[in-house]
């Protein structure tokens, strides 16, 4: 796609890739209606790999979503496959808690941003430890020490719009340290479904998904709902 050559103004004629050393002409085209009626496919190009995630109002605007716990909870779910916490605790935590004297519990809530190259992090975690009884079954053959946890680390990019340029978004994702997810706003691709493209990324252990894949959950009593000073 880069190497594709741009077919109208001032670099017409040469390769797409020229576009990325001229940030005011780029900057220039995304505010025109004709080019992202026109040729949304470089559109997607130059929001993705040419410009800075601050230079994007409809990234910032994805990101500052995050500030909402209940926005941040609910994509970690979807992200990471996770279970809600409040099924969780009527399953695998009602049934440690039958069995574990003595249990402690532990929450942790934190979100950063641009950490590492990902967009958001997030470290969502509870965690309960305890002590089997003496004269429990399992305490005979193992340590009476147990521990079980729900959640964990979330680390996710955010794409406003991904097109024929996934490979590159997939290249990026896969080059950073730790598994996260891909969040998007839009997909426009002509060559691909985006169930195939969701494939690929899987096989590369990268969740991608869309907002409309993210199902609003209810906070757990745990997690503050008050808004970040």
């Amino acid at each position: 796609m880069a190497n594709d050559l741009i077919p109208f103004g001032k670099y017409k004629g040469q390769p797409v890739a020229q576009l990325q050393n001229d940030p005011e002409y780029t900057t220039w085209l995304l505010q025109q209606p004709w080019f992202v009626e026109r040729y949304s496919n470089i559109q997607t190009l130059i929001v993705n790999n040419f410009k800075e995630a601050s230079d994007s109002p409809e990234h910032n605007a994805m990101q500052a979503r995050f500030l909402d716990r209940k926005f941040a909870y609910s994509v970690a779910c979807a992200g990471n496959s996770w279970k809600p916490f409040d099924d969780w605790a009527l399953s695998e935590f009602a049934a440690f808690r039958s069995k574990i004297k003595d249990c402690t519990e532990s929450e942790h809530y934190d979100v950063e941003f641009e950490v590492g190259g990902w967009d958001v992090v997030a470290h969502i975690e509870y965690s309960a430890r305890g002590k089997l009884p003496y004269d429990h079954p399992e305490a005979r053959r193992t340590s009476r020490e147990r521990r079980v946890y729900w959640g964990g680390k979330f680390r996710c990019e955010l794409k406003p719009t991904i097109g024929e340029d996934f490979p590159s978004v997939l290249r990026q994702v896969k080059a950073r340290k730790g598994e996260g997810c891909v969040l998007v706003e839009d997909f426009v691709a002509e060559s691909v479904s985006f169930h195939d493209v969701q494939r690929m990324f899987a096989m590369s252990n990268v969740r991608l998904i869309r907002f409309s894949d993210v199902v609003m959950r209810d906070l757990p009593q745990w997690i503050s709902a008050e808004p970040y000073i």
